[in-house]
């Protein structure tokens, strides 16, 4: 399943690619296919993810999405899963249970 995870404008560049080559579906259509592969299959970069993205792809509160924010911006990127280890009140529990999601690189995925 690793392969299939991108990002959402590369999903909504890959529906659009279809749409060109033929395939019928209305607009509302349309954006919910890319809300439904953007949801359930994007690997989030957790170094460039805002608060929405946090929150929306890996369904964490918006008190873990700003104590994540608030961390990165005071320490800079993470290098890894285990690195989020060091981050105060975080539930790691529930990252650790989408660690396929989720992303480490400096440039934006």
């Amino acid at each position: 399943m690793e392969s299939m995870r991108r990002t959402r404008t590369q999903w909504q560049s890959s529906v659009d690619d279809m749409l060109t080559r033929g395939m019928k579906a209305e607009d509302e259509e349309v954006d919910a296919v890319v809300n439904y592969l953007a949801t359930y299959l994007t690997r989030l970069n957790l170094n460039k993810a805002s608060a929405a993205e946090l929150t929306d792809v890996l369904e964490l509160p918006p008190s873990q999405a700003a104590i994540l924010l608030d961390y990165r911006e005071k320490n800079g990127l993470f290098k890894n899963f285990d690195a989020l280890e060091k981050v105060p009140g975080l539930n790691l529990k529930h990252l650790t249970e989408q660690r396929d999601r989720i992303g480490f690189t400096a440039a934006a995925l």
